[in-house]
């Protein structure tokens, strides 16, 4: 594992001092290691046997991440055995991903917008799977490009850069919409509502499959996919006066939610995997 934390707490009372331990694993090695349940398993012996408590699972290094399935796998294996688990990012170039600064090509130009676009959709992703996220050391540039050059204006390029990193940081990597998402969840409470949720009323709902259903304000109807797979599901609603469903916009859907209206009353919903659907009908 690349690193490791050390932190030094003074419990109250000042009577005995608790040194906790925490690990910090890239992008690769997450993937490389924690892809089987076996590789998952041997991953605790170790954190157990060096007294860690908390692990940093790393979603994004030089353009490469690690698949939804095996960090989520991943987070919650490590949450049912108590630890504490939180996500990571390098934000350093690589292949299709971002535009490398013209002088240190490990560095991304943040002016470009293809960096902005790529950072704010991994970001996003991320986001679905962890409530915290640290970020690397990476995280600067050096990049003095013509297109940098025209932003610093008479500017110092430390003033400008301090600026650029700033704006950069609240736009694009703390800024954009969490999606709506049970992704990170902890397994149990994720357990309690896939049993608990009620049944619908007025809505016949087909092709259920592990989705929960549940209704807010007379006409929302929240859709949950504990599947790790897509999965579509029809609605429809029975009378004279046939209703129209649409997706509630006031909710930041993932880009995989659809929604489309087939005529007398009826409409498919299709939810990715581990994700949340919120839609409305008028009649």
């Amino acid at each position: 594992f690349s690193a490791l934390f050390l932190s030094l707490e003074t419990l109250s009372g000042g009577e005995k001092e608790s040194l906790r331990l925490s690990t910090y694993v890239t992008a690769h090695q997450v993937n490389r290691l924690f892809s089987s349940a076996e590789g998952r398993r041997r991953g605790l012996r170790a954190f157990r046997r060096f007294g860690i408590t908390k692990v940093y699972l790393e979603g994004l290094r030089g353009g490469f991440s690690p698949s939804d399935e095996i960090l989520r796998a991943t987070r919650d294996f490590f949450l049912r055995e108590g630890l504490e688990v939180s996500g990571g990012v390098a934000t350093t170039s690589g292949k299709d991903f971002g535009v490398p600064s013209n002088r240190t090509h490990l560095f991304l130009n943040y002016e470009a917008e293809k960096t902005k676009r790529d950072m704010a959709e991994r970001m996003r992703r991320l986001a679905s799977l962890f409530n915290e996220i640290m970020v690397d050391d990476f995280f600067a540039t050096d990049d003095a490009s013509a297109q940098s050059r025209q932003a610093k204006k008479d500017r110092l390029w430390s003033a400008y850069r301090l600026d650029l990193m700033t704006d950069f940081a609240r736009k694009y990597m703390i800024g954009p919409p969490r999606p709506l998402s049970i992704g990170n969840w902890p397994p149990e409470v994720v357990d309690r509502i896939r049993s608990a949720l009620p049944a619908p009323y007025g809505v016949k709902v087909e092709g259920v499959n592990s989705v929960g259903v549940c209704f807010f304000s007379g006409k929302v109807l929240v859709l949950s996919n504990f599947n790790s797979e897509e999965v579509r599901v029809t609605l429809s609603i029975s009378g004279k006066k046939k209703p129209l469903f649409r997706l509630d916009r006031e909710f930041p859907h993932v880009s995989g939610v659809r929604l489309e209206n087939e005529g007398e009353g009826r409409a498919v919903v299709t939810v990715p995997p581990w994700d949340l659907s919120v839609a409305r009908w008028e009649r």
